[in-house]
């Protein structure tokens, strides 16, 4: 569980350097939508892991 929530991280953080990076609008709103939903499913997998869920 551990390597899924860090495998999710690392996708989190690529969607926040291409938030800042980004060349247009549409890719900055994409990376958005994906830090969102990565950050969702992070809250997911570490609920399930530690017995939360």
């Amino acid at each position: 569980m551990a390597l899924y929530a860090g495998l999710l991280l690392l996708t989190m953080s690529a969607g926040l350097v291409r938030v800042l990076l980004g060349p247009g609008r549409v890719d900055r709103l994409l990376a958005i939508q994906l830090v969102g939903t990565s950050g969702t499913a992070v809250l997911l997998v570490l609920g399930e892991w530690l017995g939360f869920v």
